[in-house]
């Protein structure tokens, strides 16, 4: 059971009114309902600036298109044939190790490679791999580095 499936239950076993969490369901947004007040700026940004496609046919061709995307299962990489210097590329990456420190840069942990990082964190590898991009934190407690920092006693 992770941390996400936790956290649900949690938030489940309370009354939704007596809640601050909105959303029913960690990491997901089934269940959600946007305010009146967000509907609303919603509906009058296409009030003052109508949607761009708005009264525009699609051609046949765009049509077929988006008609081959779906049935490759919404993948946008199908049927792409990576060079071996890319493949090469991807390996390396796959195998970097990724450091873990609290708030305050004290180190708590090594992962081998950011996709391990992603399952143990339980979020997206994309989020360590921006996390690590942007020095920024994830849930609030953790940074992630690809190199040593320096560590506070």
């Amino acid at each position: 059971m992770s941390l996400t499936d936790i956290e649900t239950i949690y938030i489940l076993s309370y009354p939704a009114e007596s809640l601050y969490n909105i959303k029913r369901i960690a990491n997901s947004l089934k269940g959600y309902k946007h305010t009146a007040k967000s509907r609303d700026k919603m509906v009058k940004r296409f009030i003052i600036t109508p949607h761009p496609l708005l009264g525009k046919s699609l051609s046949a061709e765009t049509k077929a298109k988006i008609a081959e995307f779906s049935r490759r299962g919404n993948n946008g990489m199908y049927g792409v044939k990576h060079s071996e210097k890319t493949k090469l590329k991807m390996g390396i990456m796959k195998h970097i190790p990724v450091h873990m420190y609290d708030t305050n840069k004290t180190y708590i942990r090594t992962f081998k490679s950011s996709n391990e990082a992603a399952d143990i964190l339980n979020v997206s590898k994309y989020v360590i791999y921006r996390a690590i991009k942007n020095h920024s934190t994830i849930a609030k407690k953790y940074l992630l580095s690809r190199s040593f920092l320096e560590v506070s006693e």
